[in-house]
């Protein structure tokens, strides 16, 4: 099994990624869609604001206390803006940390059914449900940006959240 703290800092990571990415946003792109039917970056934003965290909290809370949450969850993400994104993903990574630190290793082992119907774990869960949500809509947003035509995007952003080949050496002496 992966460490717990592992586990967290992956998803971490992923947020640092996306705040990161975030700050690349043309203030006049927020209504841009890639086409009809796709979501605008600013509904992308909101929906970032909660895909980590969402699921994975509402199989740690109780079936009854499930709709609560889920009511509650959506209700912030739709009053995530450009101007409260950064604060709304932080806020996502303290919910993470909560909500991991608030079950045992024994319970982390323990099945659970996903709401698409696949069994697994509660650790998987997090791993095939906040990680991987975060770094697939992370790079949902990397590609909106491209299709922004935003310059000078590069996968150092994408992946490093660093805008130079210095910076990443800097980032990296430092760990």
């Amino acid at each position: 099994m992966i460490p717990r703290q592992h586990l967290l800092d992956s998803a971490l990571a992923e947020i640092e990624r996306i705040r990161f990415l975030a700050t690349k946003i043309p203030q006049d792109q927020l209504e841009y869609r890639p086409s009809e039917g796709q979501r605008s970056t600013l509904e992308l934003l909101q929906y970032l604001s909660l895909c980590g965290d969402s699921l994975f909290a509402s199989l740690v809370v109780s079936e009854e206390e499930r709709p609560a949450l889920r009511e509650k969850q959506m209700a912030e993400a739709k009053a995530v803006t450009i101007e409260n994104f950064d604060r709304a993903m932080e806020n996502q990574g303290t919910r993470l940390a909560e909500a991991l630190a608030s079950v045992t290793d024994e319970r982390l082992s323990e099945m659970v059914t996903l709401p698409w119907g696949e069994a697994c774990t509660l650790g998987e869960a997090f791993l095939n449900a906040a990680i991987k949500f975060l770094t697939a809509y992370r790079m949902q947003l990397f590609l909106y940006l491209k299709g922004m035509g935003v310059p000078e995007l590069s996968t150092l952003q994408a992946w490093l959240a660093v805008d130079t080949m210095e910076e990443m050496e800097a980032k990296f002496a430092a760990s």
